[in-house]
């Protein structure tokens, strides 16, 4: 099952910050490599203004720092929107949150799109059906500005749902069926025993 990538890829990516305008990535693995590391919003932050405190004779323009401002407070939101993503999707995250990056005027990669691979394959026990598509669906929400494409993830994980309490509640009926059908056919069983005088047989030996 699959949301975005292909038909019959079990993962789903939630594409939870894609730019609206076309936005500069980098352009060779090595540049994306020094930016990929596990950070904190605070370290990002940090980081970011050092480079540019680092850098005394490097002029920077009144839109040029409004930019790395938004690009820093977008590169937040990234992060803590697909550790969200991450966090509630537990053991059916398949792999650690990617990023789309963006230069900004001070030199440095700030990530403006993000997805959290998630395995979205319905088991055939619809129990556990049912308790993966709760997950999937808790991780699709866990962001505090659930996406478009979030809000879809967790319409089909619902659906998912939906169908395994279906498949749960036809076994529980037909289960029932089964009882009521040996129990009838016990108690038929047992009407039809001989009635037996009591000492008749004691009787017939003597």
């Amino acid at each position: 099952m699959t949301m975005d990538i292909s038909i019959s890829s079990p993962l789903t990516s939630y594409n939870a910050y894609r730019p609206e305008s076309p936005a500069t990535t980098a352009e060779s693995q090595d540049e994306v490599l020094p930016a990929t590391r596990d950070t904190t919003p605070e370290q990002t932050e940090q980081e970011a203004k050092t480079t540019t405190e680092s850098n005394p004779g490097q002029q920077f323009s009144d839109s040029d720092k409004r930019e790395t401002r938004e690009l820093q407070r977008r590169d937040q939101e990234v992060r803590a929107h697909e550790a969200a993503h991450k966090a509630a999707a537990g053991r059916y995250a398949t792999g650690g949150a990617s990023f789309d990056y963006q230069r900004g005027p001070d030199g440095r990669q700030y990530a403006i799109g993000g997805e959290v691979s998630i395995d979205t394959s319905r088991p055939e026990d619809p129990s556990e059906a049912q308790s993966k598509a709760q997950t999937i669906q808790a991780a699709a929400l866990a962001p505090a500005d659930p996406s478009a494409q979030d809000r879809q993830v967790a319409q089909a994980a619902s659906q998912m749902a939906a169908e395994a309490r279906a498949e749960l509640a036809k076994q529980t009926i037909e289960t029932g069926e089964s009882a009521a059908q040996y129990a009838a056919v016990d108690r038929t069983g047992a009407s039809e025993q001989p009635n037996s005088e009591p000492g008749k047989l004691l009787n017939e030996i003597a």
